[in-house]
């Protein structure tokens, strides 16, 4: 506890992560795929697990969205159910532009968020 758990280091390693970022960015440096996942597994242990961070992305609003979705789903399935293909459509489409998948199967409607 007296060197505060050497946080200083770790976050001097984050801003080297940082550094071959921007590097790749301006095309001065490549990366292979592992390096990418090796890269993305690192800072997710760096920010999150060891210092505490919380990832504002997945925080408590996933039961909202699901809720929200179900409404939405629902929407388009009665769209659907009264052959408002139209209706059905747009939704799908306006849905795919932000960013959410809507895929049909025969056990119903699957959704995904775009990463």
């Amino acid at each position: 506890m007296n060197d505060d758990f050497n946080s200083p280091i770790l976050i001097s390693h984050l801003f080297d992560g940082v550094r071959i970022i921007n590097s790749v960015y301006d095309n001065k440096e490549m990366l292979t795929a592992n390096d990418i996942e090796l890269l993305k597994k690192t800072f997710n242990e760096f920010v999150f697990d060891i210092l505490g961070l919380k990832d504002e992305d997945s925080s408590g609003n996933t039961e909202l969205l699901d809720d929200l979705m179900n409404t939405v789903l629902e929407i388009r399935k009665q769209a659907r159910t009264n052959k408002d293909y139209a209706t059905s459509d747009k939704i799908r489409d306006d849905l795919a532009n932000i960013g959410i998948n809507i895929k049909d199967t025969k056990n119903g409607v699957e959704w995904s968020i775009e990463e």
